[in-house]
């Protein structure tokens, strides 16, 4: 992907661009409001311009400088795929196209490091400590100050220091964890290794080959679902549960694709570190709050005072969870999500959308709820523990549905050969039925229309055949 193609885009929906530039100009209209003292409406105005404000202070700038750079860039590409869908003359003129990014381009693996995952963890932890004192502050006070300005004074020192000594536990444990996760999960849901000349291995293995992946060693497990293990390729492992076997042979290959894709991606070291991240947080809070619950109860002279204490510590504890670590597992779930996409796309490009769509649907419609290591663990599952929420770790159905038919449809207009021979073309994922395939009249209608469109290539080459033939003849 060139330079202009990244800035421009080759998005060819409109409402997740409009979604986009509406956070990116909410986040900035918050920024300019905790950096100006009692900002008029021509401030909070100014955040629907994508031009920088002049600022006092560079780092407030730095910061709305870049923020101006997305809005802008949203902007830009919700004018392109105006301009395509409306007059595409203009377009054309202007030398934009419509072409559809490459599908091999959804095979270049996406931050193989986990350090920029780490090193964001680390940034929200540090401006969430400042960030709660300061709000804190600003609502006991008559004359709030601003961020920039709380920052740079004294009273500022305290929670950079916990921050900063917070992101360091989390950097050194999560490291840690990452080591040693793959044999924790392997105990805990009792994977057992199989065999290369198993046929889940081999299947395994030939489409890590489609890949160009290493061949991952495989397991079996009892719960219905699937997951990848492995901080690196060459040690990664793909384990399926041995009710996915009941499954359709292009449905099970579009689950191990899937879990292939989070290997491609380096997924697992990934979401392995920011779960461990965000449990190190969770350990040090407890700690700090239980030792301090203890203290409190043991200064006080009463037996009244030392329970009222006693419930205070544990209660700021927990309140400390809620509020300042809320941002980083936010975000930590927000990263699980969007790498389930970048999955379903490998699980689609393997087998196809049709197949990975209907994976999905018998996959969300098991009525067994998942266990409490499926919980914990949700963020390696093929099924996520849980659907719409903000703290999940999967997106919902819908939303995995309507990106596979999008994916249909950019296939379709890139192959359409490649579209029609793998029945992709036009399905409608979102609006379908959850039934089986073959039990449902919307698959049956899909079938109908497949049989129909290879009838009639069938009869356009005789027809071809036959008029050669005539020709060679005369």
């Amino acid at each position: 992907m060139t330079l202009a193609t990244s800035i421009v885009g080759t998005e060819t929906r409109l409402r997740p661009l409009i979604k986009a530039l509406a956070v990116v100009t909410a986040v900035r209209a918050v920024w300019i409001a905790i950096n100006a003292y009692q900002p008029p409406a021509f401030y909070l105005a100014w955040a629907l311009l994508p031009w920088p404000r002049h600022w006092f202070t560079l780092t407030v700038w730095a910061i709305d400088l870049a923020l101006v750079f997305f809005q802008l860039r949203g902007v830009v590409r919700i004018v392109r795929l105006l301009l395509l869908r409306y007059t595409p003359a203009s377009a054309a003129l202007l030398g934009l196209s419509n072409r559809p990014v490459a599908e091999e381009q959804s095979l270049t693996p996406r931050h193989r490091s986990w350090w920029p995952t780490a090193l964001l963890l680390c940034a929200i932890v540090i401006l969430s400590c400042c960030g709660f004192p300061w709000l804190v502050l600003t609502l006991a006070s008559k004359h709030p100050m601003p961020f920039d300005q709380y920052l740079a004074s004294r009273l500022a020192n305290i929670p950079w220091l916990i921050g900063l000594i917070l992101s360091i536990l989390g950097l050194t444990f999560g490291r840690r964890y990452i080591a040693r996760a793959a044999g924790d999960v392997t105990t805990r849901f009792g994977v057992t290794p199989v065999d290369d000349s198993h046929w889940l291995a081999q299947r395994v293995h030939a489409l890590a080959e489609r890949l160009n992946l290493p061949k991952p060693a495989v397991g079996v497990t009892n719960v219905t679902n699937a997951f990848a293990m492995g901080a690196k390729q060459k040690s990664s492992m793909v384990v399926i549960g041995k009710p996915l076997f009941a499954f359709e042979q292009d449905e099970l290959d579009a689950i191990i694709g899937h879990e292939l894709g989070h290997v491609l991606h380096n997924d697992v070291a990934r979401m392995q570190f920011a779960e461990a991240f965000q449990r190190v947080l969770v350990a040090v809070i407890n700690v700090v709050s239980v030792v301090g619950a203890i203290v409190a109860a043991a200064a006080s002279q009463k037996r009244s005072d030392a329970n009222r204490n006693y419930n205070m510590a544990l209660g700021s504890g927990t309140i400390a969870r809620k509020t300042i670590f809320v941002a980083s597992e936010l975000v930590a779930k927000g990263i699980s999500r969007n790498r389930e996409f970048h999955a379903d796309a490998i699980g689609a490009h393997v087998t196809s959308a049709d197949a990975m769509a209907r994976a999905l649907k018998r996959a969300h419609g098991v009525a067994a709820k998942p266990t409490p290591e499926e919980r914990n663990y949700g963020y390696l599952m093929f099924r996520g523990a849980a659907f719409g929420r903000f703290f999940a770790t999967h997106p919902t159905l819908k939303a995995r549905l309507t990106a596979l038919d999008a994916h249909a449809a950019a296939l379709a207009a890139a192959r359409p050969e490649t579209a029609a021979a793998q029945g992709s073309q036009g399905l409608g994922l979102v609006g379908a039925q959850a039934s089986e395939p073959g039990s449902s009249p919307a698959w049956a209608g899909l079938d109908s229309i497949a049989a129909g469109a290879i009838g009639k290539v069938r009869q356009n080459v005789e027809a071809l055949a036959g008029k050669a033939n005539a020709k060679d003849k005369t």
